[in-house]
């Protein structure tokens, strides 16, 4: 994972990434999305996304700020349900891509805010994975 991505948070702000997720006509179209920071004292509009990561050591990929970034299967998976074949962008919160997992204290700073990020968000989806048919 490219630590390229990521701008430092101002944790006195209660700073947190979003990622803009791009619309899609196709839903087999690869996941593409922003990162950008906002303030949960500003309370932004989003949706959270809970999910199960699954094995971390199987990815696939999508693009973030036009960058390749490793996204787990379920991610990834989560990601292009929620997109759809929607007309708009939809702003959210995932913890793997919007917290730079390798700052372990930006890590461990944004999981002392999960609390207020989920209860910020306009709506919190919980993926627990594919239909298995």
């Amino acid at each position: 994972m490219s630590t390229s991505l990521y701008t430092p948070l101002d944790a006195s702000r209660r700073e947190i990434r979003l990622l803009r997720v791009s619309p899609s006509r196709s839903k087999t179209d690869m996941v593409r999305c922003a990162l950008f920071t906002a303030s949960l004292d500003d309370k932004p509009k989003y949706w959270a996304l809970s999910y199960v990561w699954g094995n971390a050591a199987i990815t696939t990929p999508i693009y973030v700020d036009d960058r390749l970034f490793s996204a787990t299967v379920n991610l990834e998976a989560a990601l292009r349900h929620i997109r759809g074949t929607g007309v708009r962008e939809l702003i959210i919160w995932v913890d793997a891509v919007c917290i730079n997992q390798a700052d372990l204290d930006e890590r461990s700073s944004q999981v002392a805010l999960m609390g207020a990020i989920y209860s910020g968000a306009d709506l919190v989806e919980a993926w627990v994975g594919e239909d298995e048919d």
